[in-house]
Protein backbone atom coordinates (compact mmCIF):
# COMPACT_ATOMS: atom_id res chain seq x y z
CA UNK A 1 0.00 0.00 0.00
CA UNK A 2 1.15 3.53 -0.67
CA UNK A 3 1.47 5.58 2.53
CA UNK A 4 -0.83 8.54 3.15
CA UNK A 5 1.32 11.12 4.90
CA UNK A 6 1.03 14.88 5.28
CA UNK A 7 3.12 16.61 2.66
CA UNK A 8 5.59 19.08 4.11
CA UNK A 9 7.85 19.88 1.17
CA UNK A 10 8.34 23.41 -0.15
CA UNK A 11 5.69 24.57 -2.53
CA UNK A 12 3.13 21.93 -1.58
CA UNK A 13 0.49 24.59 -1.23
CA UNK A 14 1.98 27.16 -3.56
CA UNK A 15 1.52 27.69 -7.25
CA UNK A 16 4.71 25.74 -8.02
CA UNK A 17 3.72 22.65 -6.04
CA UNK A 18 1.29 19.82 -6.75
CA UNK A 19 -1.31 21.23 -4.38
CA UNK A 20 -2.37 23.94 -6.82
CA UNK A 21 -3.37 21.36 -9.43
CA UNK A 22 -4.53 18.51 -7.21
CA UNK A 23 -8.30 19.04 -7.40
CA UNK A 24 -8.24 19.49 -11.18
CA UNK A 25 -6.03 16.42 -11.58
CA UNK A 26 -8.49 14.29 -9.63
CA UNK A 27 -11.47 15.60 -11.60
CA UNK A 28 -9.77 15.07 -14.96
CA UNK A 29 -8.48 11.59 -14.19
CA UNK A 30 -4.83 12.66 -14.43
CA UNK A 31 -4.12 10.64 -11.28
CA UNK A 32 -4.45 7.09 -12.51
CA UNK A 33 -4.14 3.56 -11.15
CA UNK A 34 -0.96 1.60 -11.65
CA UNK A 35 -1.08 -2.08 -10.85
CA UNK A 36 1.34 -4.17 -8.79
CA UNK A 37 1.06 -7.96 -8.94
CA UNK A 38 0.35 -10.21 -5.98
CA UNK A 39 1.68 -13.68 -6.71
CA UNK A 40 1.42 -17.22 -5.43
CA UNK A 41 4.72 -17.84 -3.68
CA UNK A 42 4.86 -21.46 -4.82
CA UNK A 43 3.84 -21.19 -8.48
CA UNK A 44 4.97 -17.54 -8.89
CA UNK A 45 1.84 -16.94 -10.94
CA UNK A 46 -0.20 -13.73 -10.36
CA UNK A 47 -3.31 -14.13 -8.23
CA UNK A 48 -4.20 -10.48 -7.73
CA UNK A 49 -3.30 -6.87 -8.36
CA UNK A 50 -3.21 -3.83 -6.11
CA UNK A 51 -4.24 -0.53 -7.71
CA UNK A 52 -1.97 2.32 -6.57
CA UNK A 53 -2.38 6.02 -7.34
CA UNK A 54 0.21 7.55 -9.67
CA UNK A 55 0.40 11.10 -11.04
CA UNK A 56 2.54 12.30 -13.92
CA UNK A 57 2.35 16.07 -13.44
CA UNK A 58 2.68 18.15 -16.65
CA UNK A 59 5.35 20.41 -15.10
CA UNK A 60 6.73 18.46 -12.15
CA UNK A 61 6.87 15.06 -13.83
CA UNK A 62 6.33 11.78 -11.99
CA UNK A 63 5.25 12.40 -8.40
CA UNK A 64 5.67 9.90 -5.60
CA UNK A 65 2.38 9.15 -3.82
CA UNK A 66 3.67 10.83 -0.64
CA UNK A 67 3.75 14.10 -2.59
CA UNK A 68 -0.02 14.23 -3.05
CA UNK A 69 -1.92 11.59 -1.04
CA UNK A 70 -1.41 13.45 2.21
CA UNK A 71 -2.65 16.67 0.59
CA UNK A 72 -5.72 14.89 -0.76
CA UNK A 73 -6.43 13.56 2.72
CA UNK A 74 -6.05 17.00 4.31
CA UNK A 75 -8.29 18.67 1.74
CA UNK A 76 -11.12 16.15 1.89
CA UNK A 77 -10.49 14.89 -1.65
CA UNK A 78 -9.96 11.20 -0.95
CA UNK A 79 -13.56 10.26 -1.70
CA UNK A 80 -13.31 11.78 -5.17
CA UNK A 81 -9.85 10.31 -5.72
CA UNK A 82 -11.08 6.85 -4.73
CA UNK A 83 -14.06 7.06 -7.11
CA UNK A 84 -11.78 8.14 -9.95
CA UNK A 85 -9.38 5.30 -9.23
CA UNK A 86 -12.19 2.77 -9.20
CA UNK A 87 -13.57 4.04 -12.51
CA UNK A 88 -10.13 3.67 -14.10
CA UNK A 89 -9.06 0.43 -12.40
CA UNK A 90 -12.17 -1.71 -12.51
CA UNK A 91 -12.80 -1.96 -16.29
CA UNK A 92 -9.42 -3.52 -17.17
CA UNK A 93 -9.37 -5.56 -13.94
CA UNK A 94 -12.83 -6.91 -14.78
CA UNK A 95 -11.42 -8.34 -18.03
CA UNK A 96 -8.47 -9.87 -16.20
CA UNK A 97 -10.73 -11.45 -13.57
CA UNK A 98 -13.16 -12.81 -16.12
CA UNK A 99 -10.29 -14.36 -18.08
CA UNK A 100 -8.95 -16.01 -14.93
CA UNK A 101 -5.66 -14.10 -15.06
CA UNK A 102 -6.16 -12.77 -11.51
CA UNK A 103 -8.74 -13.41 -8.81
CA UNK A 104 -8.83 -10.10 -6.95
CA UNK A 105 -8.31 -6.38 -7.36
CA UNK A 106 -7.14 -4.60 -4.20
CA UNK A 107 -7.85 -0.93 -3.54
CA UNK A 108 -7.09 1.27 -0.55
CA UNK A 109 -9.62 3.06 1.63
CA UNK A 110 -8.42 6.07 3.61
CA UNK A 111 -9.33 7.03 7.18
CA UNK A 112 -11.10 10.19 5.99
CA UNK A 113 -13.53 8.14 3.90
CA UNK A 114 -14.75 6.36 7.03
CA UNK A 115 -15.37 9.66 8.80
CA UNK A 116 -18.06 10.45 6.22
CA UNK A 117 -20.05 7.39 7.26
CA UNK A 118 -20.98 6.48 3.67
CA UNK A 119 -17.96 4.51 2.48
CA UNK A 120 -19.87 1.24 2.16
CA UNK A 121 -22.61 2.91 0.11
CA UNK A 122 -19.96 4.53 -2.09
CA UNK A 123 -18.16 1.26 -2.79
CA UNK A 124 -21.36 -0.71 -3.42
CA UNK A 125 -22.67 1.97 -5.80
CA UNK A 126 -19.40 2.00 -7.74
CA UNK A 127 -19.40 -1.79 -8.05
CA UNK A 128 -22.91 -1.67 -9.54
CA UNK A 129 -22.01 1.22 -11.87
CA UNK A 130 -18.89 -0.55 -13.13
CA UNK A 131 -20.36 -4.06 -13.26
CA UNK A 132 -17.50 -5.34 -11.14
CA UNK A 133 -18.04 -8.53 -9.08
CA UNK A 134 -17.96 -7.71 -5.36
CA UNK A 135 -16.21 -10.97 -4.52
CA UNK A 136 -13.29 -9.94 -6.74
CA UNK A 137 -12.70 -6.69 -4.82
CA UNK A 138 -10.50 -6.44 -1.75
CA UNK A 139 -10.53 -3.15 0.15
CA UNK A 140 -7.44 -2.48 2.24
CA UNK A 141 -7.64 -0.52 5.46
CA UNK A 142 -4.99 0.49 7.98
CA UNK A 143 -5.15 0.35 11.73
CA UNK A 144 -5.64 4.13 11.78
CA UNK A 145 -9.17 3.58 10.44
CA UNK A 146 -9.95 1.42 13.47
CA UNK A 147 -8.28 3.68 16.02
CA UNK A 148 -10.33 6.68 14.90
CA UNK A 149 -13.74 5.13 15.50
CA UNK A 150 -13.90 1.35 15.77
CA UNK A 151 -17.68 1.10 16.03
CA UNK A 152 -18.31 3.28 12.98
CA UNK A 153 -15.68 1.37 11.00
CA UNK A 154 -17.19 -1.97 12.00
CA UNK A 155 -20.63 -0.99 10.71
CA UNK A 156 -19.20 0.04 7.35
CA UNK A 157 -16.94 -3.02 7.04
CA UNK A 158 -19.76 -5.41 7.94
CA UNK A 159 -21.91 -3.87 5.20
CA UNK A 160 -19.13 -4.36 2.67
CA UNK A 161 -18.49 -7.93 3.78
CA UNK A 162 -22.22 -8.74 3.57
CA UNK A 163 -22.13 -7.50 -0.02
CA UNK A 164 -19.30 -9.92 -0.82
CA UNK A 165 -16.35 -7.50 -0.70
CA UNK A 166 -13.21 -8.84 0.97
CA UNK A 167 -11.52 -6.83 3.74
CA UNK A 168 -7.75 -6.69 4.24
CA UNK A 169 -5.91 -5.19 7.21
CA UNK A 170 -2.84 -3.52 5.73
CA UNK A 171 0.55 -2.87 7.36
CA UNK A 172 -0.02 -5.63 9.92
CA UNK A 173 2.90 -5.93 12.29
CA UNK A 174 3.46 -2.23 12.93
CA UNK A 175 1.61 0.03 15.32
CA UNK A 176 -0.54 -1.75 17.88
CA UNK A 177 -1.31 -4.77 15.66
CA UNK A 178 -4.28 -5.50 17.89
CA UNK A 179 -5.20 -9.16 17.39
CA UNK A 180 -8.60 -8.37 18.88
CA UNK A 181 -9.49 -6.67 15.60
CA UNK A 182 -9.31 -10.06 13.91
CA UNK A 183 -12.06 -11.38 16.17
CA UNK A 184 -14.34 -8.33 16.11
CA UNK A 185 -14.18 -7.34 12.43
CA UNK A 186 -14.95 -9.14 9.15
CA UNK A 187 -11.30 -9.23 8.08
CA UNK A 188 -10.30 -12.00 5.67
CA UNK A 189 -6.74 -10.95 4.77
CA UNK A 190 -3.69 -9.71 6.64
CA UNK A 191 -1.05 -7.82 4.69
CA UNK A 192 2.26 -8.14 6.50
CA UNK A 193 4.24 -4.92 6.61
CA UNK A 194 7.65 -5.00 4.95
CA UNK A 195 9.27 -4.29 8.34
CA UNK A 196 8.24 -7.82 9.30
CA UNK A 197 9.49 -9.44 6.11
CA UNK A 198 12.67 -7.56 5.22
CA UNK A 199 14.98 -9.56 7.53
CA UNK A 200 13.30 -12.96 7.31
CA UNK A 201 16.18 -14.48 5.30
CA UNK A 202 18.83 -13.26 7.77
CA UNK A 203 17.31 -13.26 11.25
CA UNK A 204 16.02 -16.21 13.24
CA UNK A 205 13.92 -13.88 15.40
CA UNK A 206 12.13 -12.50 12.33
CA UNK A 207 11.31 -16.04 11.23
CA UNK A 208 9.97 -16.89 14.69
CA UNK A 209 7.67 -13.86 14.71
CA UNK A 210 6.40 -14.57 11.20
CA UNK A 211 5.88 -18.23 12.04
CA UNK A 212 3.69 -17.26 14.99
CA UNK A 213 1.65 -14.88 12.82
CA UNK A 214 1.19 -17.63 10.22
CA UNK A 215 -0.16 -19.97 12.91
CA UNK A 216 -2.62 -17.32 14.12
CA UNK A 217 -3.77 -16.68 10.56
CA UNK A 218 -4.31 -20.38 9.95
CA UNK A 219 -6.29 -20.77 13.16
CA UNK A 220 -8.54 -17.85 12.17
CA UNK A 221 -8.73 -18.90 8.49
CA UNK A 222 -7.11 -15.67 7.30
CA UNK A 223 -5.26 -15.17 4.04
CA UNK A 224 -1.75 -13.72 4.34
CA UNK A 225 -0.01 -11.42 1.88
CA UNK A 226 3.61 -10.43 2.52
CA UNK A 227 4.55 -6.98 1.22
CA UNK A 228 7.97 -5.62 0.34
CA UNK A 229 9.44 -8.83 -1.08
CA UNK A 230 12.55 -7.76 -2.95
CA UNK A 231 14.90 -10.74 -3.11
CA UNK A 232 14.63 -14.51 -3.67
CA UNK A 233 15.81 -15.33 -0.14
CA UNK A 234 12.86 -13.46 1.35
CA UNK A 235 10.43 -15.19 -1.00
CA UNK A 236 11.84 -18.63 -0.21
CA UNK A 237 11.60 -18.20 3.53
CA UNK A 238 8.14 -16.62 3.42
CA UNK A 239 6.80 -19.50 1.35
CA UNK A 240 8.53 -22.01 3.65
CA UNK A 241 6.93 -20.42 6.70
CA UNK A 242 3.50 -20.69 5.10
CA UNK A 243 2.87 -17.18 3.75
CA UNK A 244 1.45 -18.17 0.38
CA UNK A 245 0.90 -14.79 -1.31
CA UNK A 246 3.71 -12.33 -1.96
CA UNK A 247 3.96 -8.77 -3.26
CA UNK A 248 7.02 -6.67 -3.99
CA UNK A 249 9.59 -5.51 -6.50
CA UNK A 250 10.89 -9.07 -6.93
CA UNK A 251 7.71 -9.86 -8.86
CA UNK A 252 6.98 -6.48 -10.40
CA UNK A 253 6.85 -2.78 -9.68
CA UNK A 254 3.57 -0.87 -10.07
CA UNK A 255 2.86 -0.36 -13.76
CA UNK A 256 0.18 1.23 -15.97
CA UNK A 257 -2.79 -0.88 -17.04
CA UNK A 258 -1.43 -1.54 -20.52
CA UNK A 259 1.91 -2.75 -19.16
CA UNK A 260 0.18 -4.88 -16.53
CA UNK A 261 -2.00 -6.46 -19.23
CA UNK A 262 1.21 -7.40 -21.03
CA UNK A 263 2.61 -8.82 -17.78
CA UNK A 264 -0.48 -11.02 -17.56
CA UNK A 265 -0.20 -12.05 -21.23
CA UNK A 266 -3.02 -9.95 -22.66
CA UNK A 267 -3.24 -8.43 -26.10
CA UNK A 268 -5.90 -5.77 -25.57
CA UNK A 269 -8.79 -7.50 -23.80
CA UNK A 270 -7.78 -10.93 -25.12
CA UNK A 271 -5.51 -13.21 -23.17
CA UNK A 272 -2.73 -14.78 -25.18
CA UNK A 273 -2.69 -18.56 -24.78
Amino acid sequence: MDPVRPAHGPGDRGAAGPGADLGAAIRSGAIEPWFQPIVDGVTRRPVGAEALARWVHPQLGFLAPAAFLGLAEERGLMRDLFAGMMRRACPPARDWVRAGAIRTLSVNLSPSQFKLGSVADDVIALLAELDFPPEALTVEITEEVLLNDLDRARVQLERLAAHGVRIALDDFGVGYSNIGYLRRLPIQTLKLDRLLTVDVAQEHEARCILGAIVQIARALDLRLVAEGVEDPGQALWLSHLGCRHLQGYLFGRPMPAEAFAGYLGFDGARRIA
